[in-house]
């Protein structure tokens, strides 16, 4: 490398997390390096882009927290003769026809795998996708960077995409989700609804930490992205003592309501003036503050009417209360429709790439052993759906010497499992092992409590919150994140035959002794137990940001706990994306509590939308395809449906129980449409996009059929997916106030 590529290496590995180099060595890097030069030198985009562009968005070898593999030269050599004689914005949509082609959707499990696992195996969730297809974008020196909503108001999810530079400006689309032109995708409208949308840069803290379109986290940096997608301001918050002074150097935390909890998705400090500026979506936003002397606050603004709040360390406020949290309104009007022959290019490109995936042979773990066979079952089916080193399975068998003397669960996934958190999966139990000097294994077997002790002189780095490195490799840096010591601390444990875990709760290390799991962190001496009743009900530290425990309806958890003050929370979801909140503030001690908790009921007002429809085709008994822009007059109720499924069934029954005064199409895809069960209902077909299409312009659940849609001459006055318990009545009781 000449002496500028030198730098270029250089500040990779400066700027990576800590770990990553004990991790994967500095050969890797530079070899990664090599591979975005040789991209820079074969594509003139690539040769054309300014220096920081190329560095951050096609050099740079990660981007979140997945697993690094080699991959750019497989990518590259897949993709060249494809995209050969294209123009740039060519290029790109042929490179994600190919990551189609290769990969599609499925939920997974939160770790995060690498461009190469989702590429074999297929499949991953859409940040995983992102990781595909951003780097098979850099591959061939195409500029790119994944962006994230961390949290939507609107709905529960989250979702992930990517955004390509095209030599003038930034574009953006859906990874693995191929479309006829650059800025679409599914989530235009749901995107124009968010809080938060960023991108993530592993580089220092911005030089100007007031900015409002940046923050820095985790030795990340977050660039606020929102303002390309959705209308925002930027919010002002002072934060005050008890006497109305203002703190400075507060941590300030942003989140939304999402899965019944408060979850984030921002975070700033104060200026000497105690003041934060942060730029929004505008809608509700919820802002704890958290002082270093231990003071709190908290409080919820709209952005939608305020830019300038004031929050003061009072402490939590111990006690229920409910309220009404505001999404954003976003974007009334959906994208500009295509055109016919986009539409037919469209569903082909979806269709090819369907029969690449089936086609595909896809690489899968295959046991040398009956014993190779059960430490694979302990691995999550990711793991599972590639090759695993043999050595791996061999160290972890060891461990059925000790099978016997604990609960077979226990055992499985506590000692046998090769796998602890989020970690790289490497052979690690041997060398762990013989690291240890007979004095501590002896100690570190008679008492896991002096493996935290052992740990204490490690140096604790502040980094990706969710990135794991592996044992050996804390173990060779002597340092890592609270994630990387916890799974040293349960490789300790297991390698000496003493069953250890993350925490179902909060992820923290705890080994088994005595009959049961316990925590590194000292006892936990109070005892809840939680009931919930219509909705699930999440709980969480008060000053947490993420659920400990969720609680599905009608069901009942018991558990035990750090003393503390905590908080239950059921939230009820109105159409237009507000929620109804219900939280319950208290301070657990040693002994037993008891919560019940159900969300507010809503108001039949507040059922009612307002969504015009984009313009879409329903085919009739004849096989006449004809235009929703004359077919919806007056008041329709759509029902898409998956006739034989027992939701489908459940929703038939109640409409044929409660009729009602509007026109009722039954609608399936070709081929499967049924019989109408009941006078006055009407047979149509529709493409198998279509449900998917209309759900997401009314922020209804996309794969949750029947959907149901009332409107009035094209516009969408209620929506509901899934079962629905009293639909029926329900539907008529909104056609008789609004009629």
């Amino acid at each position: 490398m000449t002496a500028g590529e030198e730098r270029l290496l250089q500040r990779i590995l400066d700027t990576l997390p800590p770990s990553d180099r004990a991790e994967y060595g500095e050969a890797f890097f530079r070899e990664e390096l090599g591979q975005a030069l040789i991209a820079r030198e074969t594509f003139p985009w690539c040769g054309e882009l300014e220096e920081e562009l190329f560095f951050r968005f096609v050099a740079y070898p990660r981007i979140n927290d997945e697993l690094l593999e080699p991959c750019r030269e497989v990518f590259r050599r897949a993709l060249t003769p494809r995209i050969q004689g294209k123009t740039l914005p060519q290029a790109i949509l042929e490179v994600n026809q190919w990551c189609a082609e290769q990969a599609t959707y499925r939920s997974t499990d939160a770790r995060t795998s690498s461009a190469m696992e989702v590429y074999r195996r297929g499949w991953g969730r859409c940040g995983e996708e992102t990781v595909l297809a951003v780097n098979a974008l850099r591959s061939v020196g195409i500029a790119a960077r994944q962006v994230y909503c961390p949290w939507w108001s609107h709905c529960d999810d989250n979702h992930a995409w990517v955004e390509v530079y095209d030599g003038e400006r930034w574009r953006f689309m859906g990874a693995c989700e191929p479309e006829p032109v650059l800025d679409r995708g599914w989530f235009q409208l749901a995107a124009s609804r968010a809080m938060m949308i960023h991108s993530r840069e592993f580089a220092p803290a911005p030089e100007n930490p007031e900015d409002p379109d940046a923050y820095f986290r985790h030795g990340l940096l977050y660039r606020v992205r929102t303002a390309r997608y959705a209308p925002t301001r930027v919010l002002t918050v002072r934060v005050a003592d008890a006497q109305g002074r203002p703190v400075p150097r507060v941590k300030v935390v942003y989140s939304v309501a999402n899965l019944g909890a408060w979850l984030p998705i921002g975070e700033k400090r104060t200026d000497d003036q105690g003041l934060a500026r942060l730029r929004l979506g505008l809608g509700g936003v919820h802002i704890r503050c958290y002082c270093p002397e231990g003071d709190l606050g908290e409080a919820i603004f709209d952005t939608a009417s305020i830019s300038f709040g004031e929050i003061c360390l009072t402490g939590p406020k111990l006690g229920e209360r409910e309220l009404l949290f505001p999404a954003p309104v976003g974007n009334a009007q959906p994208p500009e429709p295509l055109s016919d022959a986009q539409r037919a290019a469209r569903r082909a490109a979806w269709a090819q790439a369907a029969d690449c995936r089936s086609k595909a042979i896809r690489p899968h773990a295959v046991p040398g052993s009956a014993a190779d066979e059960r430490v694979l079952a302990t691995l999550p089916e990711k793991d599972r759906v590639a090759p695993v080193d043999p050595l791996i399975l061999a160290e972890a068998a060891e461990a059925f010497a000790w099978e016997g003397r604990f609960p077979e669960q226990v055992f499985s996934q506590g000692l046998l499992c090769p796998r602890i958190g989020r970690e790289p999966l490497r052979p690690w139990r041997r060398a762990l092992r013989d690291s240890l000097t007979p004095e501590q294994r002896r100690r570190f077997q008679a008492d896991p409590r002096e493996i935290g002790a052992w740990l204490g002189a490690f140096r604790v780095v502040d980094s990706h919150p969710t990135l794991a490195a592996s044992p050996l490799a804390t173990l060779a840096g002597k340092e890592g994140n609270p994630a990387s010591l916890a799974v040293l601390f349960c490789a300790v444990c297991r390698c000496l035959g003493v069953p250890a875990r993350l925490s179902p709760l909060d992820e923290s290390p705890e080994y088994y002794r005595a009959g049961a799991y316990r925590s590194v962190y000292g006892p936990r001496t109070a005892r809840l137990t939680l009931e919930a009743q219509d909705q699930p009900v999440t709980l969480s530290k008060w000053d947490g940001e993420a659920p400990l425990v969720t609680v599905e309806p009608g069901k009942t958890w018991t558990g035990l706990l750090p003393p503390g003050c905590y908080r239950a929370m059921a939230a009820a979801r109105l159409p237009n994306g507000d929620q109804l909140l219900r939280e319950r503030t208290v301070e657990l001690k040693d002994g037993e509590t008891r919560l019940a908790l159900s969300a507010p009921q809503p108001a039949r007002e507040q059922l009612i939308i307002s969504r015009p429809l984009p313009v879409f085709r329903l085919r009739d008994g004849s096989g006449t395809w004809r235009d929703s822009r004359r077919l919806l007059t007056g008041w329709q109720l759509l029902c898409f449906l998956e006739p034989g499924r027992e939701p489908t069934e459940h929703l038939l029954l109640e409409l044929k129980e409660n009729p009602l005064p509007c026109r009722v199409l039954l609608i399936a895809s070709e081929g499967t449409a049924p019989a109408p069960p009941f006078p006055g209902a009407e047979r149509w077909t529709a493409d198998p996009e279509t449900p998917e299409t209309l759900a997401r312009n009314v922020f209804a659940p996309p794969d949750l059929l029947p959907l149901s849609l009332l409107c009035r001459d094209g516009v969408c006055r209620f929506a509901a997916a899934g079962y629905n318990v009293g639909i029926g009545k329900l539907l008529a009781s909104v056609l008789r106030e609004n009629q």
